[in-house]
């Protein structure tokens, strides 16, 4: 991938993920988007919340969804 020239670039993203002192394997799919050489990545991705012990008191249980999405949304200036 050349970052010093524009475009738009999809990519695979391995790594691990660490949610409430939990950390997983996770693969995420995004996009990479070089403009006047600011890096832009995006992605979005769901993980199950009991995966990571995300379980809250059991009065509200009912109130959380099984499935934590995550949202990435960088930007990084070029140095």
């Amino acid at each position: 991938m050349n970052f010093s020239k524009d475009g738009v670039y999809n990519v695979s993203v391995n790594g691990d993920l660490t949610i409430e002192d939990v950390t997983k394997p996770a693969t995420a799919q995004g996009t990479i988007s070089v403009r006047n050489g600011v890096v832009t990545v995006v992605s979005q991705f769901t993980v199950q919340r009991k995966d990571y012990n995300v379980i809250g008191e059991s009065f509200v249980q009912k109130k959380i969804a099984d499935n934590i999405r995550i949202d990435v949304n960088c930007a990084y200036d070029k140095q």
